[in-house]
Parts: structure tokens; sequence; C-alpha cells
């Protein structure tokens, strides 16, 4: 196995802002609900996923979805934003578009 140059020891890794951390946060917890709402396993890739997509993602899946999502978050979910709502990606930028 090669040896790490004197350089490459010394190097630091960009410090994490408050911000990353918060996004990754958020996103974790958000990818977290994805898998429990859909029973996935622990580290199935969510971030593609979309309600057309999913056979999982039923009627009744969309209100757990909304629901978990509105207590994990504290945000609440009016009933025609909760139809645009049909995908990860559509969720997480309505979660930072209300601040989250």
């Amino acid at each position: 196995m090669p040896e790490l140059s004197r350089h490459a020891a010394r190097a630091t890794p960009r410090p994490i802002t408050l911000v990353d951390y918060l996004m990754t946060s958020v996103e974790e917890r958000l990818q977290e609900i994805f898998r429990g709402v859909f029973n996935l396993p622990a580290g199935a890739d969510v971030v593609r996923c979309r309600q057309i997509d999913t056979p999982e993602w039923d009627s009744m899946a969309h209100v757990s979805l909304m629901a978990a999502i509105e207590g994990e978050f504290g945000v609440t979910i009016d009933a025609g934003d909760s139809l645009t709502l049909t995908s990860y990606d559509s969720m997480r930028l309505y979660l930072e578009d209300h601040g989250v």
C-alpha cells in the first residue's frame, strides 16, 4: 500500500458550514421518512423516488408521507400543495421554500 506524501497527510478537508450541516440533516431525515413510509431497506436511494414510479406510493402512503413530514419538520402542508408533492425532489424543494 503506497504511503501518503507529507503534503497529502497535512491536507485538511473543507470545514462543514452550518448550512451544510442543516441541509444534510434535513435531507437525511427526509430520506429516512421516505424509506419508512415505503418500507424500503436502510440506505436505499430515494432521491429519485417519484409517485408514478413507486408502486407502494398509493393514496394511503401519500397521506402517511405528508403526516410524517409535517410531524418531523413542523410544517403544515395544505391539501392543494400535497397534490403537487409527488416526488422526493418536490418535497425537498417544498421544505426548502418553507424555511426548513
